[in-house]
C-alpha cells in the first residue's frame, strides 16, 4: 500500500489468540522498530481467543525478552477495538486472521475491500510460545523483532 494515503500517526493493532505471548511482543518490537525509522504510530494488541477478555499480564517470558516495555500490559479481547480505526491489523496466524475478519463482520456488518487490505498475517504462521520454556518465546520475539523492522521500513518509506 502507499503510505502517503495513511494518516498519520498509524494505527496498528497486533493480533494473536490471548493477547499474553505473541501480540504482546510483536507490539512491543513495533513500538521499537517505528521509534528506529521515525514513524509516528500507536500499536495496540488485542486477543480473538475468549482468554484474552481476561485482562491478564503478558506472560513472564515474553516480558523478559522485552524488559521494561510490557509491564503494564493487560490483555485486550477484540471485540473492545474498533477495527476500522486501525490502518494496520497485523495477525500471528491465518487463524487470527480469520478472527479479525469475524469481529469485522460483527461490527460492521460487512467486510468492505479496503478494510481486508490492512489485514497483514505473518508469513506462515508464527507458533504460540505459550507454556514453552525461556528459548521459545527468545525466537519467538526474534522472529517478532524481524517482521517489526520490516513494516517499519515499508511504512517509512516516504
Amino acid at each position: 500500500f502507499m503510505s502517503s494515503s495513511i494518516p498519520m500517526p498509524l494505527r496498528v493493532l497486533t493480533v494473536c489468540t490471548g493477547n499474553t505471548c505473541r501480540s504482546p511482543m510483536l507490539t512491543a518490537a513495533l513500538q521499537t522498530a517505528f521509534e528506529q525509522q521515525s514513524v509516528l504510530a500507536t500499536v495496540e494488541g488485542a486477543g480473538v481467543g475468549m482468554s484474552a477478555a481476561g485482562n491478564l499480564p503478558a506472560s513472564e517470558h515474553a516480558q523478559a525478552c522485552f524488559p521494561g516495555r510490557l509491564e503494564e500490559h493487560r490483555s485486550t479481547h477484540i471485540s473492545t477495538r474498533v477495527l476500522k480505526d486501525y490502518d494496520l491489523i497485523l495477525c500471528l496466524t491465518e487463524g487470527h486472521k480469520a478472527g479479525v475478519l469475524d469481529e469485522i463482520w460483527k461490527q460492521h456488518g460487512k467486510i468492505e475491500p479496503e478494510m481486508e487490505k490492512k489485514i497483514r498475517v505473518f508469513p506462515g504462521g508464527l507458533p504460540d510460545p505459550v507454556g514453552g520454556p525461556l528459548p521459545e518465546y527468545e525466537q519467538c520475539a526474534k522472529l517478532c523483532r524481524g517482521w517489526a523492522a520490516e513494516i517499519a521500513k515499508e511504512v517509512g518509506q516516504p
